[in-house]
């Protein structure tokens, strides 16, 4: 009972070893692929550490559309909760203020557009805000009416409240961004809005591992 069940365990080692014994013999090439098909993809990608620490901060998300021929309400209340969301679970931040609390600032303060990042902070009790300015959305494909290819590009930056100065990203003024999905079929508001509510969560998987401890994600094309 012993031997037969040692060798049921070893039959599968066997058939591996007599798999690499024939990729040998077919030369490197095969071995390489037969690794990065069913080997690599096992393989646990090493961590690497925030860009930015903010897990002790009271932070502002602050989505600024001005720039856009339509300002959507709904783009920015979107992308301020998922980022909020995904920051809070990931423990990268120690607070982020209310989205209530920014739509009456915004409505108390009609002339916000003339107003600094550092002055949005201060005005909402933030120690540090995380800026994203949205230059521009599109979601009808030029295909025509029910045709949609939706995309969404800007930048972003973090901003010290006590001194205004940049804290992220370090090597460059502003981090650009830029998303897009997939050319779709669809009509009505409703369908709209999903994509919207799409594009946001797709920025919002981009964005936050700047800021807090993660895996390196595997390589498919650069999207930030």
């Amino acid at each position: 009972m012993y031997n037969k069940t040692l060798s049921s365990f070893n039959r599968p080692l066997r058939i591996v070893i007599l798999v690499l014994g024939c990729l040998s013999a077919g030369g490197c090439g095969l071995i390489g692929s037969f690794y990065g098909i069913f080997i690599d993809p096992l393989i646990p990608r090493p961590k690497v550490a925030a860009e930015h620490d903010m897990s002790d901060k009271t932070v502002l998300i602050w989505v600024d559309d001005v720039f856009l021929d339509q300002p959507s309400h709904l783009l920015r209340r979107e992308l301020t909760k998922q980022l909020a969301a995904q920051l809070l679970d990931h423990q990268a931040v120690a607070k982020v203020i209310d989205y209530n609390r920014i739509t009456t600032f915004r409505s108390l303060h009609p002339h916000f557009a003339d107003m600094t990042i550092q002055q949005f902070g201060q005005g909402l009790d933030a120690q540090e805000v995380l800026y994203l300015l949205i230059d521009k959305m599109q979601l009808q494909h030029q295909a025509g009416k029910g045709f949609y290819r939706p995309s969404l590009s800007g930048c972003g930056k973090v901003i010290d409240v006590a001194t205004g100065k940049r804290l992220w990203p370090a090597d460059q003024s502003r981090r650009p961004f830029f998303v897009t999905g997939p050319l779709e079929q669809g009509q009505g508001q409703a369908f709209e809005d999903h994509l919207v509510k799409q594009l946001s969560g797709q920025l919002v998987e981009i964005i936050t591992p700047s800021f807090y401890r993660h895996r390196q994600a595997r390589p498919s094309g650069d999207k930030i």
